[in-house]
């Protein structure tokens, strides 16, 4: 017998892989500031563990999106983009390896801000500061052969821009397919940007995202937009919600086809009194039950609100 069993090591956690990479985000944009080579096999890397993430634990990954404060802004928002932008290629019903490359474009797709708002504080950028860099990151991205079908998945983030980057390929067109993961990247894009903090609008509802995403049907095809709002839903996992009771909680879990009904639990009841257990309603089963508005954060019990 042998004198020591092997040590089993337990898969790492959704919150681990999601840890992974927004530390390695860190690294990347350091990287790019100092002027160092794109490690495109670290790339590829964390884009296959959130590719597994998304197939064992979806719904828990999309959830650690809603989280709105990070070291840096843009490791988070990359992060998030890229987690968003998988789901509903999936939901397209896109292979895995399209699955994986669109999500590694949209891990890069913010390098062209690095230097640019390299530092700053989340709240302290305003939106208008962040357009115009598609240029920027393809032309860090245009000479890496790793990143040749990458870069297509980026070409809706500025008109045209994949013609202006700096690579040895001439321009072609774009597939229909390219086409619309281009726009799956600038939706996932869109709606993370909508519903995390900017120095001009601190608070941010996933709902009212939702009516400025409805708003731009010229943008995006009434295909791509059911896919993200079937995956993330109208109110997101972990978003805290008001029903139509007076009741307050936090979102559990999303009904695909039923984005107005998700399941909540209840935290607080009408009076704002926290409830010393939490009560699940799910509003696909109880007609009567509907969400009022979404609250920007998890409200304050009575008793400290009065303090």
């Amino acid at each position: 017998m042998a004198d020591s069993l092997a040590t089993v090591t337990a898969p790492p956690t959704v919150e681990v892989i999601y840890d992974e990479a927004l530390a390695f985000m860190e690294r990347l944009h350091q990287a790019v500031t100092a002027g160092q080579p794109i490690p495109a096999a670290e790339v590829l890397h964390i884009a296959d563990r959130l590719l597994e993430a998304t197939q064992t634990h979806q719904p828990k990954l999309v959830g650690l999106t809603v989280r709105s404060s990070f070291p840096q802004f843009l490791f988070g928002h990359s992060v998030n983009t890229s987690i968003l932008a998988m789901v509903i290629a999936k939901a397209l019903q896109y292979a895995e390896t399209v699955v994986r490359d669109v999500g590694a474009a949209a891990l890069l797709h913010d390098l062209g801000l690095t230097k640019a708002v390299n530092g700053a504080e989340p709240r302290t950028v305003k939106y208008h500061d962040m357009r115009g860099h598609a240029y920027e990151c393809l032309t860090l991205l245009g000479d890496i052969p790793e990143f040749t079908q990458l870069i297509v998945y980026l070409d809706s983030l500025e008109p045209r821009a994949s013609e202006t980057a700096t690579t040895t390929s001439p321009p072609r067109e774009l597939t229909v397919a390219e086409r619309e993961l281009s726009k799956v990247v600038r939706l996932a894009d869109l709606y993370e940007a909508l519903t995390h903090p900017r120095a001009d609008r601190p608070t941010v509802l996933a709902f009212p995202a939702v009516r400025t995403i409805l708003k731009t049907q010229h943008l995006f095809e009434p295909r791509l937009v059911k896919a993200l709002f079937d995956q993330v839903g109208i109110y997101p996992l972990n978003t805290w919600v008001r029903l139509n009771t007076g009741e307050m909680g936090r979102v559990t879990a999303i009904h695909k086809g039923l984005p107005l009904r998700p399941q909540v639990a209840i935290h607080y009841d009408r009076a704002g009194g926290r409830l010393p257990e939490e009560r699940s309603v799910d509003l696909a089963q109880h007609p009567l039950y509907f969400v009022k508005e979404s609250l920007a954060e998890e409200p304050l019990p009575r008793r400290m609100r009065a303090a």
